[in-house]
């Protein structure tokens, strides 16, 4: 971990008292505060990695991974279209005929 949401450490953890057990940053340079993470904080951070596929910065829409998905879920949708046309009792009928 290089940074805490794009702020640069070293920081200190300050650990808190309270619901979802808050952990406080504190910059070792200046003393400012950085930020504040709770339990909640930790699973949304897991929720948007893995629904954003970026597993490093958790910031980038632009993954190769995401694309890739992106890329076979618009096959699959094609394909569903496709597989409803072929299978149509209408086209069926007039193939009938």
């Amino acid at each position: 971990m290089t940074n805490i949401g794009g702020r640069p450490l070293p920081a200190y953890k300050v650990w808190l008292s309270g619901e979802g057990n808050p952990i406080a940053y504190v910059s070792a340079r200046d003393g400012s505060f950085q930020r504040i993470r709770h339990r909640r904080w930790r699973w949304f951070d897991f929720l948007w990695m893995t629904h954003t596929m970026d597993y490093e910065g958790r910031d980038n829409f632009n993954t190769l991974t995401l694309r890739v998905f992106s890329f076979l879920g618009l096959i699959t949708v094609m394909s569903g279209f496709a597989l409803a046309f072929v299978t149509s009792k209408r086209r069926k009928k007039e193939a009938k005929h």
